[in-house]
């Protein structure tokens, strides 16, 4: 009871302790304050009485007052006696109520447990925690923070850690689920594991009263009631698991049980002991006798082992491990396991820190020792050779940075330790074949089973990384807010970020972490340990201020100071209250132990306290200068220059060179007028100046000041980049990015010698004679700068991409510090290092350098230029301070120098006076590695030698110092001054040996090949297996060998460079320079190559980029790729489909580089600065000078808009011409037929222009080289340049005999005869003449129909190339064509759709026939031996499991996924026959109906034996016919109002007609009806006039039967109707008329008895019933808005098409609704209106467009439009004898009906006309009450020719002639033109010629707007956009674009553009006066064959100069496309063929 006293209300009251019962004790009181109970009585006391009272508890009666009138008033009261608190049961007593801190006991004898502030209960409400921990409502908190399974606690294991969860108190009270069992140790079991005879609970406790069920028959049972089966009895093993292994007694068993080797034998029992059980404390004999003391003292443990003291044998690694293993501690020495300097026992290796772990473990990857001692360089893990005795290799390991070396022991023993499994590899070890894997196992490539669970979580279980494969980047999940993604995909806290610890695997949750400040803002404070920060007077006063109380130590005020041996400081101890620190004296740091000093070398870390030369003193340094050139400043650091000469700057800008003084006061132009001047330098001794223009390709020099350029070097220099003077040996040395060479020549050019080959993307390029060393940088993807000796020798990279190179733009060299400086344009900085790239360090780096070019240096100054400033500036060259721009620049600025004496020191000369001896090339050499004693890169360096070279081709004698020749046969000898070795083909020498005077006279222009017959063609073209000359003189000598730097291409013999070899592109037409023979069996470059398993070499940046390089995907190991951090300025693509890193630059170029498209997406775009970056349309970042500066920048065009840059154009430079509408183009392109301006500013006036450097001016004024004079092309606009031309060719021709020539002198290439293309300008090449009977190449063209001869390939590539369809609707030829699924991306379904493989077994219908479903196992893998069990083929899926599939033509049964069915493609509808398909096993095979025959055995295709296919259609007031075969088209119906529909009855050959405006049906004969009597269609009415206007008509020509729809919308709705009468009118009768809204289409099936129509209405839908109105039925109601033009295919098995007007449909069915399916659909349908089909062809009129269009009925090919120009089409029928299946039986004529007499299935009924009833009703045979009519005559017959009109006479009605007016006679069949020929003819002369003059002149208007050529080529990325692209008009419907064949890399003009002029006669028959732009409908890009070379390709209309010839010729200068059937893999990374002259980086900006 509760007891309670209320003082406000003066009474005692008192309840059950749950508040009920309440009841009031006491009321005589005042104010009764504490209370409490005793005995019988409650006793209270009274704060106003001042008393203590009594009363009887339950009543409150006989209450007395025990004490008076106390003094105070008494508060509180207790009753104290013994029998106060008695408790039978204190559950605190026992084990503290299992409370881990206070216990308080609770109601029903519990317990309740409580814990302190700072911690939470937890586990049961019993344990305590802190607060801030959380786990699952099913974990068990341990104190630790771990979170572990509830099930765990208290098992007698440590699995907390901290063994809190096996806590005693916890335990005790441990309370279990009510699915669980308690057992007596507090352990929770599942119920499920009671009385299973497994001591689950450890103490036997769930094993006791149990009550067990007898064991089987067959079943032996145990003494533990086990049941095992009778085979385990006497087996050797413990089955029973009891003590006493009763399964395995002497009793029992036979004693003849033979152990294994080391086995003991238990004496009572069956069982063998393996060593480790002897004497460890277990019962294993069930005897005892493996724990007999007496055999246990005398044993001996195995190696590696520790006897303890109670013989009891252990692991010797669990010998000082902290665990009591042998239960007595004597593994655990305290005094041995932590004493200093203990070794491990046995084999074991000890650690540094003590720890021993076996020796297997050394340099296995893993940190064993936990101090990464067993994987430090002691053990050279990486080059160790394993003991072939005792160990075996796996080789695979390393690359995983695993145990190389294992024990021969573990060969074969099940488990893979070599990463690939190699120890198990049953061919070379002979090992058994492994179990396969369970079905929940997952089975890794080297054979380890692992759980399947265990795949995609992060950890390498395989050991070879394949549970982690590529699959897993979309499998990993994805992270919660509260969890931090790491780059490889892991998921972890987001508290783990940034903590110190590497918790992602690849460290990027330790990136970009900002490191916390180690001191106090405010100096005066003292920080704690936790960096908070205090008042330096708190620390040591004894109060703890810090909160982690670091401020009050224990050693507070402690001097460590005083003392040495404590502090042991090296230099300064400084003492703190807390403790000390170490200091060191000036000129010293502290090293990291934080005790010792050493001196700071101040040269090294310090490089600018010196301005030249620097040493290093202890302490401090001293400071030198050049004595001879500088004299030391008061400072004693920098050095003042002594001369008084001025340096200046001398820098290219793109088409100038300038000067400039260093201040910029003065600036002077040197050069102007240039292309693109790329580098330069300078010989000061001579006043030179040399520098490469890109696009001349040539490398020139001029003086100083100016003057006239020579060019220096010409030959095989396509892509030059940085040059460099060797102003003491006299050497002039360049970088080619073309070549990929390094070459150096005399400073003429002569003795040309490449020194190192295969540099890819060369930039930079510097020489130091005083070294004898020179360096280049490379920007490919595998950035690094280079050092190679001056001779060719000693090549080194000294920095790579490895560190933090990406695009090494600049370079130079300070000679007086003899230090390197670059800059890096991607990773925007300056630095230096010393000549060997040691002791780095950055001047500049951000915004201020965002890429420079160029860079010099002089004095203390660097010297730069920047593109993206458009500036040269300076700066400090050590610590970049003083950064000043110079100059602001026009054009983006490129190299620059400084020009002064002190950047050419007078080293000294090793080749002296004489050259050295040497007869050709002197190059100074490095000094010998014995005399250079260069210590720490800063000692005297030995004097630098020379060796002597020999030119290219040329050898060494024996004398070491003359250079012999040694041209190949290939190769012409040129003596003289400037000896070498050209090509046969060149004619190059200075002596003109090479011109003897028995040569042809030279017509070909320089640099082209004068063929033997005269003929010109470019240098590429030589050896290139094509024979371009006409007379095979080009492909000649190509045999011939070739010379030392060139390989021979195996099908050609055509010679390519060797640095172009096995570089990932095929430059040999037949690949041969890329063959695996040659490139996968060369030993790969270690330091900048991958090893595939294959042998094939890679790029090391190609492995871990998703893509599979090597071919067996040995570069790609996922696991391992994740776990791999992407290169300095690269970056790893967004999103989570691949791990791939692509360089930043690659983001938003526009193309997929991620293979995800997910660079290119706006969110993941580069932010651009809004400061100093302008942002494009397609979100690329340019700098904001680069907009309006007339060069597309952004990719497109949208920082040149005119909205952008109207009225902020810049200023132009000297040699650029200023365009109307303020725009600056090059002045080389004014006049020059380009409209370079866009207001084509620069092309008018042009009649004044003077050209320059003696080009030739054409009429108009234009501009042209004067080389293309006469050459044979139109070059001028006008034509002028061909005028007045001599004949050049024997027999007075203009052209050679390999090509055609034109009427107007012109030569074109023979492949242009006949293309459809005007390429002479005059027609001659494309005149009727010559292209009737002209025949195509038929090797390489195709001819079509038209004569128009196509590229072979474009055959069947879906486009119409022909103009007329003949290259794609030839379906015989097609059908071999079928391009086969991609095999490595792609599922071939049985239907032969290609499906991607992602989509297999994703559990949707891909294919559409559900073969990529219904094979699918998802659990298990196939082999090739067992198939899986499917009966055919499978295929193993990426994500598991496989697919059963089957050979062509059949598909996987849905009964049983692995047996294979026939496919009946018959049934299905998936075939191609035009007829009759049967179905055979796998296949089918099509027939044709009589009268038709297949046209091939592929195909399928049915043509009519009798050819004269009509088409009839209606259009408006007439009806037409088109004769197919003849292509004629007549008139057959005439004056008529508005037909609707058009039918025919193949029998009686009339044809009949609804007019929509008259409301009613006619008829006529068709031509040549009756014998071709009837020459004219006459219509006859056939009286049917009424107010619904008629829709559609469809003749029943076995009956004679005419059905028509007809639609009333007299009322609010339209109403339809079905109606029937005879063919002459009779017996109208409405079959339906319900239900039927906007009938459009109506066909019957005679054959079947049915007849189907379509209806338009509010609810669109094709119905069918039988022919007589009955069993209607609705065929389609879904997918449909408009249908109409129903037509049937009798032939086929009467399949229905129809046409949806409004959705662009074409569909077809059966003719019972199923195996629907859309053959066409889309715009290019254009609205069709009606069909039909026959043979294999649909034909159908357009809405849109007026057009008769025809096409394949099964979709192949393409369209063709037959007719165009239909005014209002309505129906199309096609009229021939077989249309109509004429042979089906009349049901009626045995069977005579008194009317009608309608077809049903299989039978007729009679049938009455409307408004009539039958007089019987048998429906077969009805007799009408109607009146029997007289049948209609039939229609007059029509005799007029010549388009006469048949008229009624007014006498008798019959039928006269009106003839047209040059026609007469009866039946206007005399021509009378001969009467007027005078008149006629004069007419003739004058009106012909005028439309032919206006014809020819819109033709050329035409051309001179959209023909353009280009006499001065220039790239497209500058001035005109549009002018990169041709436009070529053909005869047809399509526009072609195609691009400039040529790029300015590329050696080559652009191609001649195909120029037609449509001049077909004028006829009515011919409706095609359109311009073809306005019906292209599709835009195409022509593409050509492989390696197709067009036929001016050696035309370069770039410049005056004449372009050099090559020996060797890029493959971009032959035009690479690719043909359709050729996939060409592209990978932006790779150097790929069509990028050869690609700049992504945009380096050199090439302007041609």
């Amino acid at each position: 009871m509760l007891y309670w006293t209320d003082a406000v209300r003066e009474k005692i009251e008192r309840s059950d302790l749950d508040g009920k019962n309440r009841e009031i004790l006491v009321s005589a009181t005042i104010y009764p304050f504490s209370i409490t109970v005793f005995g019988n009585y409650i006793y209270w006391t009274d704060l106003q009485l001042r008393g203590v009272y009594r009363a009887e508890k339950h009543t409150g009666a006989n209450m007395i007052e025990m004490v008076k009138r106390l003094e105070d008033s008494p508060r509180d009261i207790q009753v104290y006696s013994a029998r106060r608190q008695i408790c039978s049961v204190n559950p605190c007593h026992i084990n503290n109520g299992g409370c881990a801190q206070s216990c308080h006991p609770g109601p029903n004898n519990t317990a309740e447990c409580r814990c302190d502030d700072n911690t939470k209960l937890v586990n049961e409400g019993r344990m305590c925690v802190a607060k801030n921990l959380s786990c699952d409502s099913s974990k068990f908190y341990c104190a630790n923070g771990r979170c572990i399974s509830r099930m765990w606690a208290c098992d007698g294991e440590d699995d907390c850690g901290d063994n809190s969860d096996e806590d005693t108190n916890y335990c005790s009270f441990h309370s279990c689920s009510t699915n669980e069992f308690r057992c007596a140790n507090g352990r929770c079991i599942f119920k499920s594991w009671k009385c299973d005879h497994e001591n689950d609970c450890k103490d036997g406790s769930d094993e006791k009263d149990c009550q067990y069920p007898p064991c089987a028959l067959g079943e032996f049972t145990c003494a533990n009631y086990r049941c095992i089966p009778m085979a385990q009895v006497c087996n050797g093993v413990n089955d029973c698991k009891d003590n006493i292994t009763s399964d395995e007694t002497h009793e029992r068993c036979p004693q003849n049980t033979t152990c294994p080797p080391n086995h003991l034998k238990c004496e009572k029992t069956n069982i063998c002991v393996e060593p480790y059980w002897l004497c460890d404390g277990d019962n294993d004999c069930g005897d005892n006798s493996d724990e007999n003391p007496l055999h246990c003292a005398q044993r001996t443990c195995p190696q590696n082992s520790f006897r303890c003291s109670n013989h009891r044998c252990i692991p010797a690694t669990w010998y000082c491990d902290g665990d009591d293993d042998c239960g007595d501690g004597a593994d655990e020495p305290p005094e041995y396991c932590k004493s200093d300097g203990r070794t491990c026992f046995g084999d074991l290796f000890t650690c540094d820190n003590g720890n021993c772990v076996p020796r297997i473990y050394i340099c296995d990857g893993d940190n064993d020792c936990l101090d990464n001692s067993d994987e430090d360089i002691r053990h050279e893990c990486n080059d160790r050779k394993c003991d072939e005795e005792t160990e075996f290799t796996c080789e695979a390991n390393k690359d995983w940075g695993r145990a190389q070396c294992i024990p021969r022991k573990w060969l074969c023993d099940g488990d893979p330790d070599c990463v690939d499994g190699a120890d198990e590899n049953s061919t070379l070890h002979h090992c058994t074949t492994p179990q396969p894997c369970i079905d929940d196992q997952f089975t890794c490539a080297n054979g380890r089973c692992i759980n399947k669970g265990w795949v995609c979580d992060h950890d390498n279980d395989c050991g070879d990384g394949t549970d982690e494969g590529k699959e897993c980047n979309s499998k990993y999940k994805t992270c919660s807010p509260a969890e931090f993604t790491c780059q490889n995909f892991k998921c972890i806290r987001n508290q783990y970020r940034c903590d110190g610890e590497d918790d992602c695997g690849d460290h990027s949750d330790e990136v970009n972490c900002k490191k916390e400040n180690t001191t106090c803002a405010d100096p005066s404070q003292f920080r704690c340990n936790n960096g908070q920060c205090i008042d330096y007077h708190l620390v040591c006063n004894k109060v703890s201020d810090c909160s982690d109380d670091s401020d009050e130590p224990l050693h507070c005020n402690v001097d460590e100071c005083a003392k040495v041996e404590i502090h042991q400081c090296g230099h300064k101890c400084i003492d703190t209250p807390t403790g000390y620190y170490c200091e060191c004296n000036q000129g010293y740091k502290l090293l990291e132990d934080g005790k010792a000093c050493a001196d700071i070398d101040e040269c090294i870390e310090k490089p600018g306290v010196c301005s030249q030369y620097c040493s290093n003193t202890p302490g401090s340094y001293y400071c030198k200068c050049n004595d001879q050139y500088y004299e030391r400043e008061s400072d004693e650091h920098t050095c003042k220059r002594k001369d008084k000469i001025e340096p200046w700057l001398v820098f290219t800008n793109k088409y100038y060179i300038r000067n400039m003084s260093v201040d910029a006061h003065v600036y002077n132009l040197v050069h102007q007028d240039l292309m693109n001047v790329v580098a330069l330098d300078y010989d000061i001794m001579d006043q030179k100046m040399y520098f490469c223009d890109v696009t001349a390709k040539t490398i020139f020099r001029s003086n100083i000041g100016g003057g006239d350029k020579e060019p220096v070097v010409r030959h095989d220099s396509h892509g030059l980049e940085g040059i460099s003077v060797d102003w003491i040996a006299r050497k002039l040395y360049w970088l080619d990015r073309h070549s990929k060479n390094l070459d150096v020549s005399e400073l003429n050019g002569t003795n040309r010698k490449t020194l190192k080959t295969s540099i890819a993307d060369p930039r930079a390029l510097v020489v130091h004679p005083g070294t004898g060393y020179l360096y280049f940088t490379s920007w490919h993807l595998q950035a690094y700068i280079g050092k190679l000796g001056m001779d060719g020798s000693n090549s080194t990279r000294i920095l790579t991409w490895q560190d933090d190179i990406a695009w090494p733009n600049a370079l130079t060299v300070d000679f007086f510090t003899d230090r390197l400086y670059w800059a890096d344009a991607h990773l925007d900085y300056i630095a230096f290092s010393d000549l060997e790239g040691r002791h780095r360090h950055i001047v500049l780096s951000g915004n201020s350098v965002p890429h420079v070019f160029a860079l010099s240096l002089f004095d203390d100054f660097i010297y730069w230029t920047d593109w993206n400033l458009k500036a040269i500036s300076r700066a400090n060259k050590f610590n970049g301070k003083d950064l000043k721009i110079l100059r602001n620049t026009t054009h983006k600025p490129y190299d620059i120098h400084i020009f002064h004496p002190l950047r050419q020191l007078p080293y000294s000369n090793p080749c002296g006076a004489n050259n050295g001896g040497c007869s050709h090339l002197c190059l100074i050499s490095p000094p010998p590695a014995s005399s250079y004693l260069n210590i720490e890169g800063y000692g005297e360096e030995g004097q630098t030698t020379f060796k002597c070279a020999c030119p290219n081709q040329f050898y060494l004698a024996n004398d070491g110092k003359t250079c012999i020749a040694n041209c190949t046969a290939g190769q012409w000898q040129c003596k003289g001054n400037d000896e070498k070795c050209i090509p046969w083909f060149w004619q190059d020498c200075k002596d003109g040996s090479d011109e003897p005077s028995t040569c042809p006279p030279r017509q070909c222009r320089a640099g082209t090949f004068q063929c033997k017959n005269g003929s010109c063609t470019p240098s590429a073209t030589i050896c290139d297996g094509t024979d371009d000359c006409g007379d095979n003189s080009d492909e000649q000598n190509c045999d011939k060998e070739c010379p030392e730097l060139e390989m021979k291409c195996r099908s050609n013999g055509r010679c390519i460079l060797n640095s172009w070899k096995c570089d990932g592109d095929a430059d040999c037409k037949d690949g041969s320079d890329e063959d695996p023979e040659i490139c996968h069996k060369r030993v790969c470059d270690t330091e900048t190559e991958f090893t595939c398993r294959n042998g094939r070499c890679i790029p090391k940046l190609w492995m871990c980029d998703f893509d599979n390089d090597c071919g067996d995907d040995s570069d790609e190991p996922a696991y391992m790729c994740r776990q791999k951090n992407c290169t300095t300025g690269w970056q790893r693509c967004p999103g989570r489909a691949n791990y791939r890193c692509i360089p930043k630059w690659l983001f938003c170029d526009g193309k997929d580089d991620c293979r995800d498209n997910s660079d290119e997406l706006p969110e993941n775009c580069p932010q651009c600065n809004t400061e100093t970056d302008f942002k494009c349309k397609n979100n690329r970042c340019i700098p904001k000078q680069w907009k309006c500066d007339f060069s597309d920048d952004c990719g497109d065009g949208s920082d040149e808009l005119d909205e952008e840059c109207k009225g902020v154009y810049r200023e132009c430079s000297e040699s650029e011409f200023r365009c109307n509408n303020g725009k600056c183009i090059s002045s080389r392109w004014r006049c020059d037929h380009e409209d370079d301006c866009g207001d084509n500013s620069d092309e008018s006036g042009c009649s004044g222009f003077q050209c320059k450097n003696g080009t030739f001016q054409c009429a108009s004024g234009h501009c042209i080289a004067s080389y293309f004079r006469c050459d044979g092309d139109r070059d001028c606009r006008d034509m002028s340049d061909e005028k007045n031309c001599p004949p050049r060719y024997p027999g007075g021709k203009y052209c050679p005999d390999s090509r055609f020539q034109c009427d107007n002198h012109l030569c074109i290439s023979q492949a242009d005869l006949c293309d459809g293309a005007n390429d002479c300008g005059d027609g001659s090449d494309e005149s009727p003449l010559l292209c009737t009977n002209f025949n195509c190449d038929t090797l390489k063209r195709f001819q079509c129909a038209n004569h128009k001869c196509i590229p072979r390939y474009q055959l069947c590539d879906g486009i119409d190339n022909c103009g007329d369809g003949s290259d794609e609707n030839n379906i015989t030829l097609c059908a071999t064509k079928i391009k086969p699924c991609n095999s490595l991306t792609e599922y071939k379904c049985a239907n032969k759709k290609c499906v991607d493989k992602k989509q297999v077994c994703d559990f949707a219908d891909d294919c559409g026939d559900s073969s990529d479903e219904l094979g699918c196992h998802h659990n298990n893998v196939c082999s090739e031996i067992n198939r899986g069990g499917c009966e055919h083929h499978c295929m193993n899926l990426t994500d598991g499991g496989y697919i059963c599939a089957c050979y062509p033509g059949f598909i996987i049964s849905k009964d049983n996924r692995k047996v294979c069915l026939d496919v009946d493609e018959c049934a299905t509808g998936v075939h191609h026959c035009s007829h009759v398909c049967t179905n055979l096993n796998g296949t089918y095979s099509c027939s044709c109906r009589e009268g038709f025959k297949l046209s091939d055995h592929l195909s399928g295709v049915c043509k009519a034996e009798k050819e004269d296919v009509t088409l009839l259609f209606a259009n408006g007031p007439e009806i037409r016919s088109f004769d197919l075969k003849l292509q004629d088209e007549m008139g057959v119906i005439t004056e008529e109002k508005r037909i609707e529909a058009v039918d025919y009855n193949p029998k009686t050959e009339m044809i009949f007609w609804a007019d929509s405006y008259d409301k009613t049906i006619k008829r006529s004969f068709m031509i040549d009806a009756k014998d071709g009597k009837v020459k004219a269609g006459y219509a006859q009415d056939l009286e049917m006039k009424g107010n619904s206007k008629p829709t559609a008509l469809a003749v029943d020509w076995v009956c004679d039967n005419l059905y028509w729809t007809e639609t009333d919308r007299a009322g609010s709705k339209p109403k339809g109707r079905v109606m029937v009468a005879k063919t002459d009118g009779r017996y109208r009768r409405s079959l339906v008329s319900v239900g039927l809204e906007n009938p459009t289409s109506l066909v019957v099936d005679p054959q079947l008895g049915r007849m189907f129509w379509t209806d338009a209405g509010s609810v669109p839908k094709i119905e069918v019933s039988w022919m007589d109105g009955s069993k209607r039925r609705p065929l389609v109601i879904d997918e449909i808005r408009y249908p109409t033009g129903l037509a049937i295919d009798y032939s086929m098995d009467h399949a229905l098409y129809w046409v949806d007007t409004k959705l662009n449909n074409i569909e077809t069915m059966k003719y019972d609704g199923s195996n629907r399916k859309t053959l066409l659909r889309g715009e290019m349908l254009r609205h069709p209106i009606s069909l039909d089909v026959f043979e294999s062809n649909l034909y159908w009129i357009t809405k849109d467009t007026g057009e008769l269009i025809k096409q394949d009925k099964f979709g192949r090919g393409v369209q063709v439009v037959v007719q165009r120009d239909l005014l209002n089409p309505s129906s199309i029928k096609v009229y021939h004898d077989l249309h109509y299946n004429i042979s089906v039986p009349n049901p009626c004529a045995e069977n005579p009906c008194s009317h009608l007499c309608l077809i049903v299935p299989n039978g007729h009924r009679c049938s009455c006309p409307d408004s009539f009833t039958s007089s019987h009703k048998i429906k077969a045979d009805i007799v009408c009450d109607a009146a029997t009519e007289r049948e209609r005559p039939e229609p007059k017959i029509c005799e007029c020719q010549n388009g006469g009109i048949c008229r009624e006479s007014n006498e008798n009605n019959d039928l006269i002639c009106e003839c047209l007016s040059d026609y007469q006679g009866q039946h206007c069949d005399i021509h009378t033109a001969h009467s007027r020929a005078g008149s006629a003819a004069t007419t003739t002369a004058i009106v012909v010629p005028i439309v032919v003059i206006l014809l020819v002149l819109g033709a050329a208007t035409g051309v001179w707007f959209f023909i353009r050529k280009r006499p001065f080529g220039k790239g497209s990325g500058l001035g005109s956009l549009a002018s990169s692209q041709s436009v070529s008009f053909r005869q047809g419907t399509n526009v072609e674009f195609g691009a400039n064949t040529f790029n300015a890399n590329g050696g080559g003009g652009p191609e001649p553009l195909d120029v037609a002029y449509s001049l077909d006669s004028v006829s009515n028959k011919n409706r095609d006066f359109h311009n073809p732009m306005f019906t292209a409908w599709r835009i195409q890009i022509p593409a050509v064959s492989l390696y197709e070379v067009p036929a001016d390709v050696g035309k370069n209309k770039g410049d005056t100069f004449i372009e050099p010839p090559s020996a060797v010729i890029a493959p971009s200068s032959v035009t690479h496309r690719s043909s359709p059937q050729v996939q060409v893999r592209h990978r932006e990374l790779d150097p790929a063929a069509q990028d050869t002259g690609k700049d992504t980086q945009k380096l050199v900006e090439e302007d041609c």
